[in-house]
């Protein structure tokens, strides 16, 4: 809510300064701007955060397939990662673990073809 109202002031001051007159004048319209920025910034985040769970799920099972093909591979710990997930940091977390599973998929072709070789 803090956030909104910031936001909202900010708006007002932006309003001020391109139109004149008084900051209170352009409040009103100002926090219902903030109040769409937040929700559509809160489902930009939701779809992220599906997305960043969604990569952790092909990380986990492409981590079991090393397992069972006799390779080591430790599981992503998923609650833990998205109750950590923040707007700030989550395009790291996706970039990261996709280039994990990246990494993860040559380690698991890998194993493959050692065990056709065998």
């Amino acid at each position: 809510m803090k956030n909104i109202m910031t936001r909202a002031w900010e708006i007002a001051r932006e309003g001020q300064e391109k139109f004149g007159g008084k900051v209170s004048e352009y409040l009103s319209e100002s926090l219902k701007s903030a109040w769409i920025e937040s929700k559509e910034y809160q489902e930009i985040f939701e779809r992220k955060l599906i997305r960043l769970e969604s990569t952790l799920n092909k990380y986990n099972k492409l981590m079991a397939e090393i397992r069972d093909a006799g390779g080591k591979a430790d599981d992503a710990n998923i609650e833990e990662l998205l109750n950590i997930a923040t707007p700030k940091n989550i395009e790291n977390a996706i970039t990261g673990i996709k280039t994990r599973v990246g990494e993860a998929n040559i380690y698991a072709q890998q194993l493959r073809e050692k065990k056709m070789a065998i």
